[in-house]
């Protein structure tokens, strides 16, 4: 696995006192989230590559939808990586996410950066 030790940009961690490592496993299919002297951590679950190419290529089963925390509209999962867990998994000092919202993000800032040039 590699490390990247970082600390939380000044405006999330005005102290600078919340410092954390980024671990990422050997296949690229698991993202951590370590916070140092601390239990607690992040997991952020990862799609497979071709996931990407079956989207652009709308070779997709179907998108996701889950409803926001207040119900008053729905957000698109567009990369659900275990369909029978949840979204969002809390246990005791470990928060995972099925749903690849890493890619997703990359996915939408790259659609919406060709969007914005044409």
């Amino acid at each position: 696995m590699s490390k990247k030790r970082v600390a939380i940009p000044k405006i999330a961690n005005p102290n600078r006192n919340i410092i954390f490592d980024i671990t990422i496993n050997e296949d690229f299919s698991e993202v951590f989230i370590c916070f140092k002297e601390t239990n607690k951590q992040i997991k952020f679950n990862l799609v497979e590559e071709n996931a990407w190419y079956d989207l652009i290529e709308s070779n997709y089963k179907e998108i996701h939808w889950i409803n926001n925390a207040k119900n008053t509209y729905k957000i698109p999962i567009l990369f659900w990586v275990d369909e029978d867990l949840p979204f969002i998994n809390l246990n005791n000092d470990k928060i995972i996410f099925n749903g690849d919202i890493i890619s997703s993000s990359f996915f939408y800032a790259f659609k919406m950066g060709r969007k914005i040039s044409y």
